[in-house]
């Protein structure tokens, strides 16, 4: 509820900082700094700066909790077992608000319902991601080599952004498609 809260206050001070930068734009100190982006793209991004900064924060207290229980599990102080990953899986709620914020972003794109829409979009993908990392550890747990495999999908999903969404999207998909199942069928009837 909180999240939410802070949530709906940074979109708030986005829109603010939208209207004070293309105010900005027009002092001629500025005016060249701002001449190589389009305008559409500045307010595009600039709108979607709070659910970028809240998407990050899940992503690095998750990094820091996976480092946090490593080296716990070195030094033989974990209170509990280190989850893996292939064993996630998400409740429903995930996707139902996925569909609720999606409707939202769709019909209302140029309002700020549509901009907080859009900013719970990014936040869930960061759940989806994690899904969809779920079925990449699953995947590269049957082939040979399998953690070359999982650091270059790591790579691939720090260094291009477009690959995480991709990700995402299995993870969106996943309740459907049952990948998961369907890697661990496959090799099950091998063995």
């Amino acid at each position: 509820l909180m999240t939410l809260f802070l949530m709906i206050m940074s979109v708030s001070l986005a829109n603010g900082l939208v209207t004070h930068t293309l105010t900005m734009m027009d002092t001629p100190e500025l005016k060249n700094y701002f001449t190589s982006i389009p305008q559409q793209t500045l307010i595009f991004f600039l709108k979607l700066l709070p659910g970028l900064c809240v998407a990050w924060t899940i992503f690095t207290v998750m990094i820091n909790g996976i480092l946090a229980q490593l080296i716990a599990k070195k030094t033989q102080t974990a209170l509990k077992k280190t989850p893996l990953l292939e064993t996630l899986h998400l409740p429903l709620w995930p996707w139902i608000i996925l569909a609720i914020t999606g409707g939202i972003a769709v019909f209302f794109q140029k309002t700020l319902f549509g901009a907080y829409a859009m900013n719970v979009l990014l936040v869930l993908c960061t759940l989806f991601l994690l899904q969809g990392l779920s079925i990449v550890h699953t995947f590269c747990g049957t082939q040979s080599g399998h953690k070359v495999l999982l650091v270059t999908s790591y790579v691939f999903v720090i260094v291009f952004p477009w690959f995480a969404l991709t990700i995402a999207a299995l993870g969106v998909f996943e309740p459907w498609l049952k990948l998961r199942k369907r890697i661990k069928d496959r090799e099950g009837d091998k063995k």
